[in-house]
């Protein structure tokens, strides 16, 4: 999807009207069905042990311009610990806030169940 995204970037910013007419209209939808489904690939991404928040951290600055990078990595840290909030209260809810479980994540700090990620 990045290098899709690439190229016609690239193409709208050609010499040639003819191809920057052409592409305009594709970068548009193009960016519409970017912006729907990137949250979703870089959860995917995310929750992938050999990718990690580090390798959103290293891409978002090349797909995105400027202080826009900064703004999508929050976006899916917000929406990570939002997800982990749910598993808590659902967690809760099934009789588990009896236990006294914690988990350690890749900084080796304790996350406490009733407790975000960040």
């Amino acid at each position: 999807m990045f290098q899709i995204k690439q190229v016609v970037d690239k193409v709208v910013q050609d010499e040639s009207n003819f191809m920057k007419d052409m592409t305009n209209a594709m970068k548009e939808k193009f960016d519409k069905y970017w912006s729907l489904c990137n949250l979703i690939m870089s959860l995917a991404s995310v929750l992938n042990p050999r990718i990690t928040m580090m390798g959103l951290n290293m891409c978002f600055p090349l797909i995105y311009p400027g202080d826009e990078a900064r703004k999508n990595i929050e976006k899916v840290h917000r929406a990570l610990n939002d997800m982990y909030l749910e598993y808590v209260d659902m967690l809760q809810e099934h009789g588990e806030e009896g236990s006294s479980r914690t988990s350690a994540d890749q900084n080796g700090l304790i996350l406490e169940p009733t407790r975000a990620l960040g």
